[in-house]
């Protein structure tokens, strides 16, 4: 947040967030190495950024319960939505 606005403040441009869970990146990576989203999949440990990316994306995902999303914290969600 306040990085980003000194930043846009300093350059006197807009900055465009392009990290998780923005589907830039996986625009980016589609036109520039032409890979297709219904081939492609999105790997990660954590609902708020990789799965969201995936699902911002167009892409599959798979979520790997081995780093910060227990299977307690995945049932919750599903649970609640």
């Amino acid at each position: 947040g306040a990085q980003l606005a000194a930043l846009s403040a300093a350059s006197g441009r807009e900055a465009t967030v392009v990290g998780k869970p923005s589907r830039l990146l996986v625009d980016l990576i589609v036109s520039a190495f032409g890979v297709e989203r219904q081939g492609s999949i999105m790997v990660g440990d954590r609902l708020d950024t990789d799965i969201a990316f995936a699902n911002e994306a167009g892409i599959s995902s798979a979520l790997v319960l081995t780093g910060v999303v227990t299977k307690q914290q995945l049932a919750k969600e599903e649970r609640d939505g």
